[in-house]
């Protein structure tokens, strides 16, 4: 009798190798997975005789086994209820495997009730859950199917058995009769993962802000926490900081919001890129605690421009001496000294004071208004009011590179004249013009004159 061909082991996702060894059974598992805790089955039976079942405790490493075969506990060697190996492929998507169940012989009394039950509910169910063999119908195999059952766990392939038992008999022989049952492996078909959305565009230094979404791929066996943080928290910061993940409760399939906000600053450094990262942690779901993340980068957009700035003038300047004022200070805060070197276009009309200012880079010194001062050349010369300009501009002196060889503004200002020209005499007046005399009458045309009227 051969007892290695009647020996089947039920066993997780482990390798088993049996040899009959002079009339004793060895089992050797391979272990894929060392240093972790499991349990295996062994279920052996001499066909015609007792099936014996033999389950270990928690073991580590490779498990060897070895059992005595038993004797019969019946005379008739052929009873037995004979289960075929499964065919097919049974997995999460609700693909059907079958098996087919014949008697080893005639039952005696009547019919033979045989009741089958899953050993793992949530992994496979079978249809029909008992079959009935009659003395007419014994050898005719009748078929039970096996349909995998899904979940949305990552739990690998998981194997299990569908068992089989005498419900009922009149028949002596097979009431006593323990079966052994088929082996089924539920194929899985998930995959553990952490989905994370497209950043919805950059962040700014002006306060704008931008969003992606992040949730797993399968439901977790236990919480499973998603740690974020900046790898720059100069240029931006994330909220919330962690995001959490209960088992069974579907929030694994929600997508959670994080906000990523652009810090500020008053350097002009340009774009900047940084990174988001993630730690995944789990008390008791390894296999998301084994995942890794691959980091979002974000651009801040930077809002700083390197330039100089000139305040409001006050005064005039004039060839009197009269002086205008005004101050110059950074917009941006350096990386180091700035010297502003200021300038007049015209020196003979208008100068300043002083001609180079420095702007360091501790205790807010680039935005401190430094004040240049800009009086009137005077001259003798009716020359009117003469405009000019102060120009202001950097230098290799300056150790910024943003700041390096910068034109800054310039401001026109005029010089004005107080001096005019003299006076002009003025023109000669011409001599004054004495109408003609009129010569006098004479006697004799007063005498007319008169004589006119006496004669009306």
């Amino acid at each position: 009798m051969d007892v290695t061909e009647n020996v089947r082991a039920m066993v997780h996702n482990i390798g088993v190798t049996i040899q009959n060894t002079g009339g004793a059974l060895n089992a050797q598992f391979t272990d894929p997975h060392p240093g972790q805790p499991k349990q295996f089955t062994l279920v052996y039976r001499i066909s015609g005789g007792e099936a014996v079942t033999v389950t270990s405790g928690e073991n580590e490493g490779d498990i060897n086994v070895e059992v005595n075969v038993g004797a019969p506990v019946v005379n008739r060697d052929d009873d037995g209820v004979l289960l075929s190996d499964l065919s097919g492929t049974v997995d999460e998507t609700g693909a059907v495997g079958t098996f087919t169940v014949v008697l080893g012989s005639q039952p005696s009394g009547g019919s033979v009730a045989v009741a089958f039950s899953s050993s793992d509910t949530t992994e496979g169910t079978i249809n029909p859950s008992s079959l009935s063999f009659t003395t007419a119908t014994w050898a005719v195999p009748q078929t039970v199917s096996v349909t995998g059952l899904d979940d949305d766990i990552d739990d690998g392939d998981v194997g299990f058995t569908i068992d089989a038992s005498i419900s009922g008999t009149m028949d002596v022989a097979y009431a006593n009769l323990q079966v052994l049952g088929v082996l089924v492996t539920n194929i899985n078909d998930d995959t553990a993962g952490v989905t994370v959305g497209s950043i919805s565009g950059n962040t700014g230094e002006d306060g704008t802000t931008a969003t992606f979404t992040v949730k797993l791929d399968t439901d977790p066996v236990a919480e499973v926490v998603i740690a974020l943080e900046s790898n720059d928290i100069s240029e931006g910061t994330v909220n919330p900081s962690a995001l959490t993940f209960e088992a069974g409760d579907g929030t694994w399939t929600v997508d959670q919001t994080v906000i990523v906000v652009g810090l500020n600053d008053n350097i002009d450094d340009g774009d900047a890129t940084f990174s988001i990262v993630a730690s995944i942690s789990s008390m008791s779901d390894h296999v998301y605690e084994a995942l890794s993340w691959e980091n979002l980068l974000v651009t801040n957009r930077d809002d700083d421009t390197a330039r100089i700035v000139f305040g409001y003038v006050s005064g005039k300047v004039d060839e009197s001496g009269s002086t205008a004022r005004f101050t110059v200070k950074l917009d941006t805060e350096p990386t180091g000294d700035v010297i502003v070197e200021m300038r007049s276009s015209n020196e003979a009309e208008g100068q300043l004071s002083p001609q180079a200012l420095t702007f360091g880079v501790s205790e807010w010194s680039w935005e401190r208004p430094q004040t240049v001062s800009v009086w009137g050349i005077d001259d003798s010369i009716t020359d009117g009011n003469t405009p000019f300009a102060v120009y202001s501009f950097t230098d290799g002196r300056t150790l910024d590179p943003n700041y390096a060889n910068v034109l800054g503004p310039r401001l026109d200002l005029t010089n004005y004249d107080n001096d005019f020209p003299p006076i002009p005499a003025p023109p000669p007046v011409p001599p004054t013009r004495q109408p003609p005399t009129a010569p006098p009458a004479s006697r004799n045309a007063l005498h007319d004159w008169l004589g006119m009227f006496s004669r009306r």
